[in-house]
Order: C-alpha cells, then structure tokens, then sequence
C-alpha cells in the first residue's frame, strides 16, 4: 500500500503500541471483531482502535482492502465490496483455526468503503450478530450495495450502528460529487 509521508502517517509510524509478543491469551467469552478497511488501505489502518478492542478481552482480526482481481479497487463498485465480502467469508470459515475463542458472537466493523461489504455479509450469513459502520460508505453511496444480487434488506436482520463524521467540507463534496443534503440524511 502507498501511505503518504504526511506529518500524521510518520507520528503513526513512531506510534508504540501495547501489544505483546507470545503473550498468552485470555480465555474469554467476549465477541469476535471482524474490521475491514476502507478503501484500498491496509489491515493496520485502525490500529489503534483494534488493540484498543483486544485489550478488554475481545478477539480482533483486521483485513486489508484488496481488489477482486488485483491489488487495487476499481473505484469503489460493487466488484469491489464484493472481493470484500469474498475475503471476509474466507476469515469467518476459518475463525475455528485462527482464533482462540469459542466465542459464536462476531460483529463486523469498518471504517468508511471497509463497512459496505459487511452489509452483504450480514444479509447473507447467518452467523453474524452485528454490524458498526464507522462512517461507513452505507451513507454515501447506498445504490453500490443495492446494485448486488446479493443485497436483500428483508435478510438483514442483525444490531446495525453508523457512527458518521461531522459535515463533509465543500470540497469533500465536490470531490466525491454529492450534495449538501448528505451530511443529514441517511437512507439506509
């Protein structure tokens, strides 16, 4: 992934985070977390956040945002939150090999593009029991989710939470082409 030398990305590289090598895992009851990446960024992208999550006894896993059929995304398509979606099933069927938990409660989360897959996940997977959208592109762009045959609103039946950003900036907006009315509405 290309991670831009601004001043933030170099404090988050110095950045020391509390995690242990060959620590020995608590046994516990507590929910599985499953955190996607926005767009085409990598598993470490929020960090802070996960070892936030594992340091109060949950299992936290954190997968990278490829594309379907090459590093990169199209464009932020349904293609795109599909190989997502893909890779995220392919972590949920081997849970049993890769974590330490017995755990069958497993909430997904994601920040910003990282969110839109777990819609999908959730209408079509049983085991889900939640999803936190953290910014998630579910507000912005609500018809690339509806463009898939596997998006059914009536199968969507697990706890959903979105936790948005204050107002879009002017250029935000024109950048990403969507009116004023966004930062207030919420469609989904």
């Amino acid at each position: 992934f290309s991670i831009p030398p601004t001043t933030h990305n170099k404090a988050q590289i110095d950045y020391n985070t509390q995690a242990k090598l060959n620590y020995t895992p608590v046994k516990t009851e507590q929910p599985i977390i499953i955190y996607n990446a926005s767009f085409r960024s990598p598993s470490t992208e929020n960090f802070i956040l996960c070892e936030y999550l594992a340091s109060h006894g949950y299992t936290v896993l954190a997968i990278p945002s490829k594309g379907y059929d090459n590093i990169n995304f199209q464009g932020g398509t349904i293609k795109d939150a599909m190989a997502q979606s893909l890779d995220l099933n392919f972590v949920i069927d081997h849970l049993p090999e890769i974590t330490n938990t017995k755990s069958n409660r497993l909430y997904l989360t994601g920040f910003s593009f990282g969110g839109l897959s777990h819609i999908l996940n959730a209408c079509n997977a049983g085991r889900i029991s939640g999803v936190i959208s953290l910014d998630g592109t579910i507000k912005y762009k609500p018809e690339v989710l509806a463009s898939s045959v596997l998006y059914n609103i009536e199968n969507f039946k697990v706890p959903f939470i979105h936790i948005s950003q204050k107002d879009m900036p002017e250029s935000a907006l024109a950048k990403e082409q969507l009116t004023r009315e966004i930062n207030n509405q919420f469609t989904y």
